[in-house]
């Protein structure tokens, strides 16, 4: 028959064990972050779409993925398209209001940096102002 003393410390070595485990399962587990795949690069070869103004990295990721990884892709899609894929993404992306970037996308391809650069100056987070 157990005493009170032992039916206490039961319990508390039983909880001990199990922090014990799960302490060391975290430390197993840690490495496989390491191992995790590289990210990938938004532009894949591409040019780099966060140069548009209003483009993030996830939203230049979301593009390259859907085939649009140039400036001169990117000014060949219209503002619907691209609001529709910043839709399916998720609500997070489709706030954003890609109607200049086409534009900005087209002076970028043909190499137009000053007047790009100008563009942006009027712009405010890619809408303008």
């Amino acid at each position: 028959m157990e005493t009170k003393k032992e039916k206490k410390s039961t319990p508390k070595a039983a909880a001990t064990s199990v922090k014990e485990e799960k302490a060391t399962s975290k430390v197993e587990a840690a490495p496989a972050k390491e191992k995790a795949a590289p990210k990938k690069k938004a532009s894949k070869g591409g040019d780099d779409l966060k140069k548009i103004e209003g483009i993030g990295p996830k939203i230049a990721e979301l593009l390259v993925d859907a085939g649009i990884g140039t400036f001169a892709k990117l000014s060949e899609t219209s503002a619907d398209d691209i609001a529709n894929i910043l839709a399916e993404a998720g609500s997070r992306y489709a706030s954003h209001n890609p109607t200049t970037w086409p534009e900005q996308a087209g002076l970028a391809a043909a190499g137009k940096w000053d007047e790009l650069n100008e563009l942006q100056d009027r712009l405010k987070g890619g809408r303008p102002e």
